[in-house]
């Protein structure tokens, strides 16, 4: 068994994304990190970053709460505010 073993569809939307790198074992992260963190690498990972829209954070507690049964009243809780009505 591998160390970073994951499905090999969360390998491929992370290179097919540039999101990030897949590596094959565990052996390789430093040479992976010392990859990532070359000046030209890690500005393109964070334009890929930046440009997903990723809400599952704003998913999750809606699926937790169906899951126990809980009324959808959990997402009204849960919904980021607005700037504006922070301020008042």
């Amino acid at each position: 068994m591998q160390c970073l073993d994951a499905p090999a569809g969360n390998a491929e939307w992370v290179k097919e994304k540039g999101v990030g790198i897949v590596l094959k074992n565990f052996g390789d992260v430093v040479d992976g990190v010392k990859r990532m963190l070359e000046p030209a690498a890690l500005a393109a990972f964070r334009k890929n970053v930046a440009a997903q829209n990723n809400r599952a954070v704003f998913e999750i507690p809606e699926i937790l709460a169906k899951l126990l049964g809980e009324p959808n009243s959990i997402t009204a809780r849960t919904a980021p505010v607005p700037v504006e009505a922070e301020t008042r």
